[in-house]
């Protein structure tokens, strides 16, 4: 079953119309999400950076048998500066319901140091927590999927290392140098998980490699827009794709 396109509309433009968007959108995309080759979601994407500044929106919704079975919802949005052309975070937020668990985290910065100031439902107080003061220069969540989903100039393409900080965990994303077919760019990368899992968790794997694919825009041939990522989770084979 596949999702409307009135839905498809109305999912990109929700997250357009957040505050962090009150200037023009310089990337908006819908990706269709697979796993071993059955349709399972939906996510679309808003962005804007001029240089100086970013602000960036994902919008995930489940489709297809997964939304039968399991109705998953996630919007998060961030925004922060840009200095030397990487990322500093300023603001996070996530909402998302999966199943019947509601879900909610704000994050806030000061000079690049990560602070938990909102989760719903609260941490376990008998997790070790990791030091915020040590997570200084990391990105949240959705500015690392913004590093991996954003268009990129060909010789700005992948070739980067950089962690993440969700509240809890911190990870590292290594995306490796290019490589060519005709015009498509392709990237081999990896998901590794570093602190703050659990025995559970870091029993389902401990890295995850991943593949990005990019092709010329068509409405500028000097940026690269990602056109496929593709990866193994422990559902199997995850396939994202653009529209």
């Amino acid at each position: 079953m596949k999702i409307s396109k009135i839905a498809m509309i109305c999912l990109v433009f929700s997250i357009a119309a957040l505050p962090v968007f009150s200037q023009d959108i310089n990337e908006r995309e819908v990706f269709d999400v697979s796993v071993r080759g059955v349709d399972v979601g939906l996510i679309g994407y808003v962005a804007k950076n001029n240089g100086f500044k970013y602000s960036v929106g994902f919008g995930v919704r489940s489709t297809g048998i997964l939304d039968f079975f399991r109705n998953v919802e996630i919007n998060a949005r961030a925004n922060g500066r840009v200095v030397d052309g990487e990322l500093v975070p300023n603001l996070y937020e996530e909402n998302s319901i999966i199943g019947k668990k509601a879900n909610l985290v704000v994050l806030q910065y000061d000079e690049g140091v990560p602070n938990l100031v909102e989760k719903e439902p609260p941490i376990d107080e008998t997790t070790p927590l990791l030091d915020p003061q040590e997570q200084a220069g990391t990105l949240d969540p959705l500015s690392s999927l913004y590093m991996i989903f954003r268009s990129s100039a060909k010789n700005e393409l992948c070739d980067k290392d950089f962690y993440l900080f969700d509240g809890e965990r911190r990870a590292q994303i290594s995306m490796g140098k290019p490589t060519w077919d005709g015009e498509k760019a392709i990237c081999d990368c990896v998901f590794v998980r570093i602190e703050g899992y659990s025995e559970s968790e870091l029993e389902g794997g401990k890295e995850f490699p991943f593949t990005v694919s990019f092709d010329p825009s068509s409405g500028d041939p000097s940026k690269y827009k990602l056109s496929l990522l593709e990866g193994k989770s422990r559902f199997g084979k995850i396939r994202i794709e653009r529209r």
